[in-house]
Parts: structure tokens; sequence; C-alpha cells
């Protein structure tokens, strides 16, 4: 069985299920990476946040993430011009920037210890795709993403600055203590169905959300 290495390196806070009704400005449903951040987010924006995760938190996809934040993200921008207008291919690259930067914001400001570490990003290949490689810095250069056109391993590679890793365990745990006290948070809370403003748990409690 697949197993996660950041679930075995935190020490993990658990939070009760749904035991009642409620009213709430916002409901977030999701407990990964988007579910969290979006709780962050709107929190300084509303007092009454109700935030549900079916399982425990990030254990789905989050918990098994790469943990690299990046704009670079395999061959993709030469793909995008092929596929779409080039302002739109932009845009794609500056939210993706943008997602970074907000993360580096947040680990500062909160000052959450979760590994962050500013490293250089690398695409490169094992096999021969040097031309998918020049394909790809030709994309960059026409949207001007930094990058540079390198070896490593012997193989030419595709290099970016300021891209980042960290334990995104560790940094989703450190968000949670900074919300709890804004947040109702509940985990192994699944939700069955949405009526209008109101979903239903499995247990069958409502939650009603403007």
């Amino acid at each position: 069985m697949l197993k996660s290495m950041w679930l075995n390196t935190i020490q993990k806070q658990t939070y009760k299920p749904l035991q009642e009704d409620l009213d709430t400005d916002v409901l977030i449903i999701g407990g990964g990476i988007t579910g969290i951040s979006c709780a962050y987010e709107l929190a300084q924006l509303y007092h009454n946040i109700v935030l549900v995760t079916m399982n425990e938190f990030y254990s789905g996809t989050t918990g098994f993430t790469t943990a690299k934040i990046t704009y670079q993200q395999g061959f993709i921008y030469h793909d995008l011009l092929q596929n779409y207008e080039e302002k739109q291919v932009e845009n794609f690259y500056e939210f993706n920037k943008q997602g970074l930067d907000r993360i580096k914001e947040i680990v500062t400001n909160e000052k959450i210890n979760c590994d962050f570490e500013e490293v250089d990003g690398y695409l490169y290949s094992l096999y021969d795709e040097e031309t998918k490689i020049k394909q790809e810095y030709e994309a960059y250069q026409k949207l001007n993403i930094p990058g540079e056109l390198t070896t490593i391993f012997d193989n030419i590679a595709l290099k970016v600055e300021k891209q980042a890793i960290f334990h995104p365990l560790k940094y989703l745990e450190g968000i949670l203590n900074k919300i709890s006290d804004r947040v109702k948070i509940y985990e192994n809370t699944k939700i069955i169905d949405i009526d209008g403003n109101i979903a239903t748990t499995e247990e069958d409690f409502t939650i009603h959300a403007d």
C-alpha cells in the first residue's frame, strides 16, 4: 500500500466530526491544500467560516504531493501555445507565479516552520528529448518567463531560478493553527447532499451557508 513520507513526519492535530446543525457565512468542503488555503484567505474577510473534510485533513492527494512549488510543470508552455492565445498562456504563468509568491509570503509572515527553501528548478529528460527542451525554452522566451538552457546529468536542461520546496503538511498544520480561533474546523464530516444553501452530512446534520 502506498505510504506518505509527509504524514509520517508530522505531529498532526485532530479535529472532531460535526455533531450539530450550523449556520455560517462560508462553508468550505475539502481538507487538502486548496480547501485549507481558501479558509486562510477568507478568514481575513469573514467572521464565520466552517471547514469540513470527509476524512482526516490532507489524507488525499495533498498528503502524497511531490512538494515542489513551481510554475515549471513539464513540457507545458509550448503545448499551451499551440492551443490557446498567447495572453491566456501568459495568464496561466502569472497565476502560477502568484501562487508560488503567495506561499512564500505566508511562510514568512506567519513564521511557519515547514522546511521552506528557495531552489532552482530544472526541466530535463534522461531520454533523447533535446528538441522538446528547446521548444519549451522558445516558449519561455515568447512568454517572458525567466529561464536558461544548461546541462544536468550530461543532458540539456531548462533552468528557472527561485522556485521552492517545502514540507507541505507542516505548512498546512501551521495554517490550521493560525485560523483555528476564527474558523470552525471538522474532520470525518462527509457532505452527502447540497440543496441550495444547505449542506447535509452523512450523519444528517445540516450546515446553512450564506
